[in-house]
């Protein structure tokens, strides 16, 4: 994946719990654990009430201090795991 997708879904086989600091997901049809670092678990958090990729790297932006290509390059790798995880999916 070059650049962002559009759209973000959490695939509703995705239970997320938060634990401290970190995002715990559990994909419920593989039954495979995930964790995520603060960072991390608040894009997954914006993700699942924002489905505008767009919108959630616009509050990214606001809320940390960080030159927008590397936002957004970690962006694209995060949801490339996400997706080989099966955890959402784009268009």
């Amino acid at each position: 994946m070059s650049k962002l997708p559009s759209h973000v879904k959490i695939s509703e086989d995705a239970l997320m719990q938060q634990l401290g600091d970190e995002v715990m997901i559990l994909n419920l049809a593989s039954e495979h654990y995930y964790k995520l670092d603060e960072v991390g678990g608040r894009l997954l958090q914006l993700f699942s009430e924002h489905s505008s990729v767009q919108k959630v790297f616009d509050i990214m932006m606001h809320e940390y201090e960080v030159p927008a290509d590397l936002l957004r390059e970690d962006m694209i790798l995060l949801i490339e795991q996400l997706l080989k995880a099966k955890l959402i999916s784009v268009n």
